[in-house]
């Protein structure tokens, strides 16, 4: 069985690795951690002026060497708690697209990732990654979702 873990760092991702940690895999499981550096649009950041565009680089620069040492965190604790190593990849696109794309190539059985259970306008505005993933996807989609707090 091939397993993609897709993880960006925030809450519901460490949710997800958590739970595909506490469960037993089958011998000869791989898996592979995979995050996404999506671009910047650069005429939606700065419609007026290029001046900040190198900053914007810059920070994208730095965004992708945090997914990569993440992806690696991943992997180690994948490594420390089933002893198996994982591989890593830090994919450049669309986030949704990217996941799919990949696990299409990898020829993946499973894809694992996290949501924020966002609803209503939230969901709207800011669309949803998983729900987009499990119905593009090539194989089976384990989403674990994490419950949104309300604000008080």
């Amino acid at each position: 069985m091939k397993v993609l873990v897709a993880v960006d760092g925030s809450e519901c991702s460490s949710h997800a690795v958590d739970a595909l940690l506490e469960r037993l895999w089958a011998k000869g499981t791989e898996f592979m951690v995979l995050s996404v550096n999506e671009p910047i649009y650069y005429e939606y950041a700065v419609p007026t002026s290029s001046a900040y565009v190198e900053q914007l680089n810059e920070a994208r620069l730095e965004f992708k060497n945090y997914l990569s040492k993440l992806v690696i965190g991943v992997a180690a604790k994948i490594k420390e708690k089933l002893g198996i190593d994982a591989e890593t990849r830090v994919a450049e696109g669309s986030i949704a697209e990217s996941i799919v794309d990949e696990a299409e190539i990898w020829n993946a059985d499973l894809i694992v990732m996290g949501s924020h259970g966002r609803k209503g306008l939230q969901k709207f505005i800011l669309g949803s990654v998983a729900e987009k993933v499990a119905t593009h996807a090539p194989c089976s989609v384990e989403i674990v979702k994490t419950k949104q707090k309300e604000n008080k």
